[in-house]
């Protein structure tokens, strides 16, 4: 029951994820997330393949929630190309709406943060934007 709750109260995630598993914590929120789309397409030479190579887990600072630090912790996978001519033997699935590929931050994080940026050249109510990061609270 609490489980399903959470899942309602939660934001929107990003498209393409969906919850597996929430932890909340009294310093941030950890949610388990992992791809719905069951097959993906090569980046190279855009031919599908649904079977999975292997599978490892990527941490995203997100967007925080009821004021405390969100982290996404996304079981991201790997696929082999199907296609013999491609130069990509094996490749990571794209998640454009969540995150770039190595990122540390989720793409909607990093939007909010490019909007509070210009503030980090002069001060903002006596606060630099790093400080105005920490009041919201928002990674910087």
């Amino acid at each position: 029951m609490q489980f399903t709750v959470t899942k309602r109260l939660l934001p929107v995630l990003p498209d393409g994820l969906c919850i597996e598993h929430v932890l909340p914590e009294s310093s941030r929120i950890t949610i388990f997330v992992r791809p719905r789309h069951s097959s993906v397409l090569c980046p190279r030479c855009h031919v599908p393949s649904s079977r999975v190579h292997s599978r490892y887990e990527r941490r995203l600072a997100d967007l925080p929630w009821q004021g405390r630090p969100v982290i996404l912790r996304l079981q991201a996978r790997r696929f082999p190309c199907r296609e013999a001519n491609c130069p990509k033997r094996t490749f990571t699935e794209r998640l454009p709406a969540s995150a770039q590929p190595s990122a540390r931050r989720s793409e909607r994080l990093i939007e909010i943060q490019r909007h509070i940026a210009p503030s980090a050249a002069k001060p903002v109510g006596g606060s630099s934007s790093a400080s105005l990061c920490r009041l919201l609270p928002i990674p910087s």
